[in-house]
């Protein structure tokens, strides 16, 4: 395992929000790639420089042990500014989970 991602993994952000959205997997699957770009965007220093490219999600089945909850996996780039000011490129890694039974999102994001 590249050690860039198992330290990402230590420092993984967990984000649990409530939604409103319909079941749908289309829904869901469009919901889990604003999810993931939520969370990220919330701990930048300028949230405004940010700019995501070449994002795409996986996933959508039931999950085999808790056929209630459906995940996707959202991978892609992330442009931003660094603190000094710089724009930075980062990949993005994203593992969303929506609850059909309690109507929430639990979202891990992380950039390496």
């Amino acid at each position: 395992m590249d050690i860039r991602v198992a330290a990402a993994g230590a420092l993984i952000a967990v984000v649990g929000m409530t939604s409103g959205c319909s079941a749908s997997p289309d829904k869901l699957h469009d919901e889990a790639v604003k999810r993931c770009q939520e969370s990220l965007l919330d701990r930048m220093r300028d949230p405004e420089s940010a700019q995501f490219d070449d994002l795409t999600a996986n996933g959508g089945e039931p999950n085999e042990n808790n056929p209630e909850k459906y995940s996707y996996g959202v991978e892609g780039k992330l442009r931003g500014k660094n603190g000094f000011g710089a724009m930075t490129l980062s990949n993005i890694m994203c593992l969303a989970t929506y609850d059909t039974t309690t109507k929430t999102w639990d979202v891990f994001a992380e950039t390496y």
